[in-house]
């Protein structure tokens, strides 16, 4: 899940092919949601965490999981969105919209590290209403999970200067 994570994390800071698409991305730890005042972010935001796994054997004690993994984009909108605003002010408090369809393009069908987990596929994208006045989406995608850390099979790598024997 680590690789997962940390892959996702870096593609959304580094692959946008105009600039960074979000002025903060990180693991979701409750940045916006526990704080007082202003959140420990900068807008907008993507904040990253797996919602839930489900394993099933593949012998061997190897385990493959069903992962939802959730993308929160949360902005804080300071413009007006009144048909009577400027078209500019409008264009932008409405960002987070072209920052969902850009997640989507950058995440759906991708995979960083193939050998840990396969490519990603957007499930559910649904708005989250908040009472402290930031716009917020939140995107699952789901992916399958390859776990073999409990598998005796595994090889070890040998440590300089240590001879390791295996049967």
């Amino acid at each position: 899940m680590k690789q997962l994570l940390t892959d996702i994390q870096n593609h959304l800071t580094h692959t946008a092919a105009v600039g960074p698409l979000f002025a903060y991305v990180d693991l979701d730890w409750g940045q916006v949601d526990f704080y007082e005042g202003m959140p420990p972010v900068k807008f907008p935001c993507a904040l990253i965490d797996v919602q839930n796994v489900e394993y099933g054997n593949e012998g061997q004690l190897i385990q493959l999981g069903q992962a939802a993994v959730q993308i929160r984009i949360v902005d804080m909108i300071l413009n007006r969105t009144s048909a009577s605003a400027p078209a500019e002010q409008r264009e932008k408090a409405a960002r987070i919209f072209d920052l969902l369809r850009q997640t989507h393009r950058l995440l759906h069908g991708w995979t960083g590290t193939p050998t840990c987990y396969g490519k990603l596929t957007r499930k559910t994208l649904s708005r989250v209403r908040r009472r402290d006045g930031l716009y917020e989406y939140s995107m699952t995608f789901e992916t399958v999970i390859t776990d073999d850390s409990a598998s005796p099979h595994r090889q070890a790598i040998p440590i300089t200067g240590l001879e390791i024997k295996t049967p």
